[in-house]
Protein backbone atom coordinates (compact mmCIF):
# COMPACT_ATOMS: atom_id res chain seq x y z
CA UNK A 1 0.00 0.00 0.00
CA UNK A 2 1.79 3.13 -1.17
CA UNK A 3 -0.47 5.49 0.76
CA UNK A 4 0.63 3.81 4.00
CA UNK A 5 4.18 4.96 3.23
CA UNK A 6 2.94 8.55 2.97
CA UNK A 7 1.15 8.14 6.29
CA UNK A 8 4.39 7.00 7.98
CA UNK A 9 6.24 9.98 6.48
CA UNK A 10 3.56 12.32 7.83
CA UNK A 11 3.88 10.79 11.29
CA UNK A 12 7.63 11.39 11.17
CA UNK A 13 7.05 15.00 10.13
CA UNK A 14 4.63 15.47 13.01
CA UNK A 15 7.20 14.16 15.47
CA UNK A 16 9.91 16.42 14.05
CA UNK A 17 7.58 19.41 14.16
CA UNK A 18 6.62 18.84 17.79
CA UNK A 19 10.24 18.45 18.81
CA UNK A 20 11.49 21.54 16.99
CA UNK A 21 8.60 24.01 17.22
CA UNK A 22 9.79 25.63 20.46
CA UNK A 23 13.36 25.85 19.22
CA UNK A 24 12.13 27.42 15.98
CA UNK A 25 10.07 30.01 17.84
CA UNK A 26 13.02 30.92 20.04
CA UNK A 27 15.32 31.32 17.04
CA UNK A 28 12.74 33.47 15.29
CA UNK A 29 12.55 35.64 18.40
CA UNK A 30 16.34 36.00 18.37
CA UNK A 31 16.31 37.12 14.74
CA UNK A 32 13.83 39.89 15.54
CA UNK A 33 15.82 41.09 18.55
CA UNK A 34 17.42 44.44 17.76
CA UNK A 35 20.05 44.23 20.51
CA UNK A 36 21.53 40.96 19.25
CA UNK A 37 24.94 41.17 17.52
CA UNK A 38 24.99 40.69 13.76
CA UNK A 39 27.34 37.67 13.90
CA UNK A 40 24.97 35.83 16.21
CA UNK A 41 22.05 36.58 13.89
CA UNK A 42 23.96 35.02 10.99
CA UNK A 43 24.61 31.92 13.09
CA UNK A 44 20.93 31.64 14.04
CA UNK A 45 19.83 32.09 10.42
CA UNK A 46 22.16 29.30 9.25
CA UNK A 47 20.77 27.10 11.99
CA UNK A 48 17.21 27.82 10.86
CA UNK A 49 17.97 26.52 7.36
CA UNK A 50 18.00 23.01 8.82
CA UNK A 51 14.32 23.34 9.81
CA UNK A 52 13.00 23.03 6.23
CA UNK A 53 11.80 19.42 6.47
CA UNK A 54 10.53 19.83 10.01
CA UNK A 55 7.87 22.40 9.24
CA UNK A 56 4.34 21.94 10.55
CA UNK A 57 3.00 23.18 7.22
CA UNK A 58 4.38 20.12 5.42
CA UNK A 59 2.21 17.81 7.53
CA UNK A 60 -0.91 16.51 5.75
CA UNK A 61 -4.08 15.31 7.44
CA UNK A 62 -4.78 11.73 6.40
CA UNK A 63 -7.72 9.40 6.84
CA UNK A 64 -7.15 6.83 9.59
CA UNK A 65 -8.77 4.05 7.53
CA UNK A 66 -7.65 4.65 3.94
CA UNK A 67 -4.69 7.06 4.43
CA UNK A 68 -6.27 9.34 1.83
CA UNK A 69 -4.94 12.90 1.99
CA UNK A 70 -7.76 14.75 0.26
CA UNK A 71 -11.16 15.71 1.64
CA UNK A 72 -10.31 14.67 5.19
CA UNK A 73 -12.65 15.98 7.87
CA UNK A 74 -10.38 17.41 10.56
CA UNK A 75 -12.66 16.65 13.52
CA UNK A 76 -13.06 12.95 12.75
CA UNK A 77 -9.80 12.31 10.82
CA UNK A 78 -11.83 10.49 8.17
CA UNK A 79 -12.04 10.94 4.43
CA UNK A 80 -15.33 12.06 2.94
CA UNK A 81 -16.26 8.59 1.69
CA UNK A 82 -15.41 6.87 4.98
CA UNK A 83 -17.28 9.53 6.93
CA UNK A 84 -20.40 8.98 4.83
CA UNK A 85 -20.13 5.23 5.26
CA UNK A 86 -19.68 5.45 9.05
CA UNK A 87 -22.59 7.88 9.37
CA UNK A 88 -24.76 5.53 7.34
CA UNK A 89 -23.82 2.61 9.62
CA UNK A 90 -24.46 4.83 12.71
CA UNK A 91 -20.91 4.32 13.99
CA UNK A 92 -20.37 8.00 14.80
CA UNK A 93 -22.40 9.02 17.87
CA UNK A 94 -24.52 12.15 17.66
CA UNK A 95 -24.63 12.30 13.85
CA UNK A 96 -27.34 10.71 11.77
CA UNK A 97 -27.82 10.48 8.01
CA UNK A 98 -30.54 12.83 6.80
CA UNK A 99 -33.43 11.14 5.05
CA UNK A 100 -36.73 12.71 4.08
Amino acid sequence: MSSYKFYINDLKRRIYAVNFINEYRFDKYLLNDLMLPFNLKIYVRKKMYTYNNKSVIRVRNRCIYTYRSRSVHSQFKLARSQLRENIWKLLIPGISHASW
